[in-house]
Parts: C-alpha cells; structure tokens; sequence
C-alpha cells in the first residue's frame, strides 16, 4: 500500500542518516520530538541536569503516524515554535554583536 511504500523510504532515510552521522561536540541545544509510542524509559527525564541543553516535546500519537492527521498538526505546532526560538536568538547575538 502507499503508507507502507511512505514508511519504506522513511526507514530508508533514517538508516542513510545514520549511516553518515559522524559524533562531534555539540555546544547547541537538543530537541527530542517524542511520541507516545516511543516514549522515553522512565526516569529518563528526572535524570537530565537542571541546566541541561536536552529538550524533551511529547507529540500526541504513534512513531509512524506522526505526519499524518491531527499528529501533523501538532508537530508542525511544535517546529515552528522552536524555529521562533531560533529566530529570536539569532536576533540576539546578532544585536549583541552589533553593541560590542
């Protein structure tokens, strides 16, 4: 069927991914986009430091119908509030670099 060709290539994109990631310090922030289904083991999130850089979004729904329906929505919901987020901190640094 179509969602399965979908869940194919999907698949097939993660594994070339993960296939190219080469590990590298990272002085940024993280965000995890996690469903329901693949929720996090428990205590995962009681154990990240309070000053942690890891940021953990629950999206409503299963790991392979999250860009489908009302879960569309809710990812998109979240994306753009994170690219806000960016947008504002890049507007800072960039300010503060201007001031000196």
């Amino acid at each position: 069927s179509a969602v399965l060709i979908q869940h194919a290539a999907l698949l097939k994109l993660y594994y070339a991914a993960q296939d190219a990631y080469v590990a590298a310090p990272f002085a940024g922030k993280l965000v995890v986009l996690s469903s329901g289904e693949w929720a996090l083991p428990h205590g995962v999130r009681e154990r990240l430091p309070s000053q942690s850089q890891v940021e953990i979004v629950d999206i409503p729904g299963y790991h392979l119908d999250m860009f489908e329906g009302p879960q569309l929505v809710a990812l998109m919901d979240q994306i753009e509030g994170l690219m806000a987020q960016v947008d504002m901190q890049i507007a800072s640094d960039s300010t503060a670099a201007i001031a000196g």
